[in-house]
């Protein structure tokens, strides 16, 4: 391993994987968000969209970097990215200027079994993605039910109603595995008067993902519709790997997600 490069070496093939840092063992949820989530919160309010994954295999602890074990304050050490993201982002709201008006919404998606399903309306409705007419090479979601909120208790209770409704089940590696990807997003509209007279109007979006994990099916003991699942699971993984890795590489073609 060199500076921020890992390297693999087989026979005459040779392997490298580029990373930004990594954290120990003993890290803990607030240094993580510090780290990786704070910075992007000013990005937003200042319009533009930004993106955490969670990835990793099952059981290593995706959804509790993004939820954490309770979410009732702060204070508790285990509180994860999505709370502590929207507590900030009031804590920012309330230092901008008073003439700028601002409204924050929240939505919540599961793509499971390679439909995707929203998860604040009870039941988990079925919506579909769309080209974006509006917005070339865009895409939306036709349907999924956008929340306005006002506070962070508001936050929390709907990312609660949402976990209720997510799919998740026991396997052999992993007691509570998230069978679906997750996202939690975090929209914030800002609005003001320009010296000339205009509204200037910002969107900005932090689309907060928790990716279902890889799987090996025969040490998850996972048959029959939890088989297909993790099927499913690990084909869209491998998928986002190939978008990821084209988009980074500036690729004239994009694989189709």
């Amino acid at each position: 391993m060199t500076n921020n490069e890992l390297v693999v070496r087989s026979g005459a093939v040779e392997r490298r994987y580029g990373f930004d840092g990594v954290f120990g063992e003993e890290t803990s949820q607030k240094e993580v968000y510090n780290s990786v989530v704070s910075p992007l919160i000013d990005c937003i309010i200042a319009g533009y969209n930004c993106t955490v994954f969670a990835y990793g295999q099952t059981g290593t602890g995706k959804t509790y970097t993004m939820i954490g074990d309770r979410i009732e304050t702060l204070e508790d050490v285990s509180v994860g990215m999505i709370p502590r993201s929207a507590s900030h982002l009031f804590d920012e709201l309330e230092r901008i200027d008073s003439k700028i008006e601002h409204t924050v919404r929240v939505s919540f998606i599961e793509i499971y079994n390679e439909e995707v399903r929203d998860l604040l309306t009870g039941g988990g409705t079925t919506v579909k993605i769309y080209d974006d007419p509006e917005n070339r090479g865009s895409v939306c979601v036709k349907g999924v039910k956008e929340a306005t909120v006002f506070t962070v208790q508001e936050v929390n209770e709907l990312l609660q109603v949402g976990l209720a409704e997510r799919q998740t089940t026991s396997t052999n590696v992993n007691r509570q595995s998230s069978r679906s990807h997750s996202i939690f997003t975090l929209s914030v509209v800002t609005r003001e008067l320009t010296v000339e007279g205009d509204e200037l109007i910002k969107v900005g979006k932090l689309y907060l993902v928790d990716l279902a994990g890889s799987e090996n099916i025969g040490r998850s003991g996972s048959t029959e519709m939890r088989a297909r699942e993790a099927g499913n699971i690990n084909k869209s993984l491998l998928t986002l790997g190939k978008v990821i890795k084209a988009l980074a590489q500036k690729a004239q073609h994009v694989p189709p997600a």
